[in-house]
C-alpha cells in the first residue's frame, strides 16, 4: 500500500514544485515589465550603487511616487553594463547622447517628469549621479536593439501593449528556462537521495531513535556494548535519529527514503540557485556546479551528514547572497539554522569555522567586523553559538567535535577520516574539483579577494586531510568560482522547447522513482545475514560476540538488546587505547589471544579470507561453525 502512495506523493511533489516555480517566475517577471518607474536592465554588480536593492542582474529601487519594481533580465554589452528605459528622449531631463537639455535643478537624476523615474546604468553613457562614464551611447545601444522602449507617464500609467509585448515575451521565456533548469536539478537531486538503506551507521542511528521514542529521553551512557557498559555517550545526532525512528514507525522504511529524496532535491536546487545568484545568472555556472555537486552527492546517503550538507548550503546562502531574504536578516536566520544543525550532526563546527574565516577575510578586505553587515553577522554568530547550548546534553554536544578529534590515533584507521585516495571514485572526483577551481582562479579576469582565498584554501586543505570533509569543501568554493567565471553569450530562449523539456523531465522521473521505491527498502547484501541467523539458530545469541564495526551496526539494528557487541563505529565513546587495540587485532596482530581472553570472547563473526579468520581457523581453541563467501562463524571450543 505504501508504494503507490509514495509514488503519487513524488509525482505531486515534482509537479507542484514545477508549477509553483513557473507561476512565481512568470508573475514576478511580468509584473516587473509592467511596473511604473522601473529601470529595465542588468548589472553584474550585486548591490551596487544607491537605490539598488541588489538582486543580481536586476536593478530594483523604490521611486517617490511609484512602487518597487524589477526589470527584465537582458544581455549587457560588456562587463558592468546596463540599459535604461528611455523611449522618449525629448522628455528626458538629463544631458546625454539622446537629449540636448541639461538636468533641471532640484530634480532627481533621470527624472522624465511626474510619475516616471529612471537611473543611468553602470558602465553606460551616464552614471546614476549624472557623471559621464564609459560605454556605448544610448542611441548606439538602441541601434543594436539593446534598449527596452517600454515606458510609463502620468496620463497613461500603464505601458503601451505594443511596447511591453517584447518585455513580456522575454520574461516568459526566461521564466520557462529557469524553471526547466531548476526542475532538472531537483529531479537529479531527488534521484540521488532516493537510495536503498544500507549504511551501517544509519542502522545504529535508527535503533537509537527508536530507543529515544520508547524511553522519552536521550541516552547518556552506552547501551550497545558489553566491553564498556555505562561509558559516557553523547548521541550527537539525536534529532535526526528521532526523525528516522518517527518515519520508520509511522510510514515504514520507505518514508526514510522519501526523506532522503527530499533532502537531495533541496541540496541540488539550493546549490544551483547559489551558483546562479553568485554569478549573476551566467549560463556557464554548470562548469563549476557539476564537479562541485558530484563530489558532494557521493555522501548523500541515509546518514545525519546528509542534513549537515543541506544546512551548510543554507549557511552559504545566508553569507554569500547578502541581498536574499535570509541574507538581509542574519540575526533571524542564523541562530535557528545553527541550532538545528548542531542537534543533527557534528559538522556544525565546520559552519562556525566558515563564519569565522569569512569575517576575518572581510576584515582583511577592509570591512571591519564591528561595522555594517559584518557587525550583524558577527552578532548572529555569537547568538547562534549561545543557542547551540540549549540541547539535552548541554556543553557536551557543543564540544563533541573537539572531543572526537582527541581520538585521532583511532580515527586514522577509519576510511572516511583518511586522506583521499585519488585512485578511488571519491578521490578522483575531488581531484577534478580542485583542478576546475584552480583553473577558474587562474583564468579569471578578476582576482579573488583576500576573503575568498582565506575561506576556500582552509576547506580544500581539510578535504585533503580527511575524506569526509570533501562533502562540503567544494560547496564552499562553488559561489567563489561562480563569481569569477567569464561572461557568456545568453542562450536562445525557446519557450515551447522549455515546456516540452519540463514535461519530459517529470514524465521520465516518475517511473524510475516508483521502480526504485518498489525495491526492498533495506539492502543488506553486504551484511552477515545468514551467518547471524546461524548464530541465532544454534542458540548462541547473547554470547560475547566479536565482529567488525560495520557489521556491529547490523547486529545492533537486528538483534539488540538480545545481542551486544564488542565495538561499533562510535569512536568518540570508546577509549582510544581500546579502539587502537581493536584495529590491531582486526589485522591479525599477535595479541589477539590476549584480547579475546581478557574480554572472554565466545563467538566470532568475521570476514571470510582475512588474516584473523585464517588464524582462528588454524587455532585449536576455535572451530568453524559456518562459512560462506562473505562471513565465517567461529566458536570457542
Amino acid at each position: 500500500m505504501i508504494k503507490p502512495v509514495v509514488g503519487v506523493l513524488f509525482g505531486l511533489f515534482v509537479c507542484g514544485a514545477g508549477v509553483w516555480a513557473l507561476a512565481e517566475r512568470v508573475r514576478l517577471q511580468l509584473r516587473g515589465a509592467r511596473a511604473p518607474g522601473v529601470v529595465v536592465g542588468r548589472t553584474d554588480a550585486v548591490g551596487t550603487g544607491p537605490g539598488i536593492a541588489g538582486r543580481s542582474g536586476v536593478f530594483r529601487f523604490r521611486t517617490p511616487d511609484g512602487p518597487r519594481g524589477a526589470g527584465s533580465r537582458r544581455p549587457s554589452p560588456g562587463p558592468r553594463a546596463a540599459e535604461i528605459c528611455c523611449a522618449r528622449p525629448a522628455a528626458c531631463s538629463v544631458r546625454c547622447a539622446a537629449c540636448a537639455r541639461p538636468a533641471e535643478p532640484g530634480k532627481a537624476v533621470g527624472s522624465r517628469g511626474p510619475g516616471v523615474r529612471t537611473a543611468a546604468p553602470l558602465g553606460s553613457g551616464l552614471h546614476r549621479d549624472g557623471r559621464r562614464g564609459r560605454g556605448p551611447s544610448h542611441h548606439q545601444r538602441e541601434k543594436r536593439g539593446q534598449v527596452n522602449t517600454s515606458y510609463t507617464d502620468e496620463k497613461n500609467p500603464r505601458p503601451h501593449p505594443e511596447e511591453t509585448a517584447p518585455a513580456d515575451t522575454a520574461a516568459a521565456r526566461s521564466a520557462f528556462a529557469r524553471v526547466r533548469t531548476a526542475l532538472i536539478w531537483i529531479v537529479l537531486g531527488w534521484t540521488a537521495g532516493l537510495e536503498q538503506l544500507d549504511d551501517n551507521s544509519f542502522l545504529t542511528h535508527l535503533r537509537t531513535g527508536r530507543w529515544i521514542l520508547e524511553h522519552h529521553g536521550v541516552p547518556h551512557s552506552d547501551i550497545y556494548s558489553y566491553t564498556v557498559p555505562g561509558a559516557d555517550w553523547v548521541a550527537q545526532s539525536w534529532l535526526m535519529e528521532v526523525l528516522y525512528a518517527g518515519l520508520y514507525e509511522s510510514v515504514g522504511p520507505n518514508g526514510i527514503r522519501v526523506l532522503g529524496g527530499i533532502l537531495g532535491a533541496a541540496c541540488a536546487y539550493l546549490a544551483y540557485r547559489l551558483a546562479v545568484r553568485a554569478s549573476g545568472g551566467r549560463v556557464r555556472t554548470v562548469v563549476v556546479l557539476v564537479p562541485a555537486l558530484f563530489v558532494s552527492t557521493l555522501y548523500w546517503v541515509e546518514r545525519p551528514l546528509f542534513a549537515g550538507i543541506l544546512a551548510f548550503l543554507a549557511l552559504l546562502w545566508i553569507v554569500e547572497i547578502p541581498d536574499s531574504a535570509a541574507g538581509r536578516r542574519p540575526l533571524v536566520a542564523l541562530p535557528p539554522l545553527m541550532w538545528l544543525w548542531a542537534n543533527c550532526h557534528g559538522s556544525f563546527a565546520l559552519g562556525f569555522a566558515y563564519l569565522a574565516l569569512h569575517l576575518l577575510g572581510r576584515w582583511a578586505d577592509g570591512h571591519r567586523p564591528w561595522q555594517g553587515r559584518e557587525r550583524r553577522l558577527l552578532q548572529a554568530t555569537v547568538l547562534a553559538f549561545a543557542v547551540c547550548f540549549l540541547n539535552p546534553y548541554g556543553a557536551g554536544l557543543v564540544l563533541f567535535p573537539v572531543e572526537l578529534l582527541t581520538h585521532g590515533e583511532a580515527l586514522k584507521y577509519v576510511q572516511e577520516w583518511k586522506s583521499p585516495d585519488f585512485r578511488t571514485l571519491t578521490g578522483a572526483a575531488f581531484a577534478v574539483w580542485i583542478a576546475v577551481f584552480a583553473a577558474v582562479l587562474a583564468l579569471a579576469r578578476k582576482r579573488p579577494t583576500r576573503r575568498d582565498v582565506l575561506v576556500s584554501l582552509p576547506f580544500l586543505l581539510l578535504g585533503l586531510w580527511a575524506l569526509r570533509n570533501a562533502a562540503v569543501a567544494p560547496l564552499v568554493g562553488l559561489p567563489i568560482a561562480a563569481r569569477l567565471l567569464p561572461e557568456a553569450p545568453p542562450p536562445v530562449r525557446r519557450p515551447r522547447l522549455d515546456v516540452a523539456m519540463i514535461a519530459a523531465v517529470v514524465l521520465l522521473a516518475v517511473p524510475p522513482a516508483r521502480s526504485e521505491l518498489s525495491r526492498p527498502s533495506f539492502d543488506l547484501s553486504r551484511y552477515p545475514v545468514a551467518a547471524m541467523r546461524t548464530v541465532e539458530q544454534q542458540g548462541l545469541l547473547g554470547r560475547r560476540l566479536f565482529t567488525t564495526t560495520g557489521w556491529a551496526g547490523y547486529v545492533i539494528h537486528r538483534y539488540w538488546p538480545r545481542q551486544r557487541v564488542f565495538m561499533d563505529d562510535r569512536y568518540d565513546m570508546y577509549p582510544t587505547e581500546f579502539a587502537v587495540n581493536f584495529q590491531k587485532v582486526r589485522y591479525g596482530d599477535a595479541r589477539w589471544q590476549t584480547t579475546f581472553d581478557r574480554y572472554r570472547v565466545e563467538v566470532v563473526v568475521w570476514e571470510t579470507g582475512t588474516a584473523l579468520t585464517e588464524i582462528l581457523t588454524q587455532s585449536p581453541s576455535w572451530r568453524v561453525l559456518y562459512r560462506d563467501r562473505l562471513a565465517t562463524v567461529l566458536v570457542r571450543r
